[in-house]
């Protein structure tokens, strides 16, 4: 994990995800709701993107054949 975090770009995605979701509390807590929505979307994107390699290693395969 750790040689991924300086080798791809995952800090960056961190940072990112960061971004979104304290944008969205702030702009939420003004009442700027379109924006709070706009930053969770970016939030929600990025938390995908960091987590998807490591849903990716769990598939379970079917014995269906």
């Amino acid at each position: 994990m750790l040689k991924k975090l300086f080798k791809g770009n995952i800090l960056t995605d961190f940072i990112w995800l960061f971004v979104g979701i304290a944008g969205g509390i702030n702009y939420y807590l003004k009442g700027s709701y379109w924006t709070a929505g706009i930053f969770a979307f970016l939030a929600i994107l990025y938390l995908i993107k960091i987590a998807s390699p490591l849903w990716k290693g769990n598939q379970v395969s079917s014995d269906s054949e």
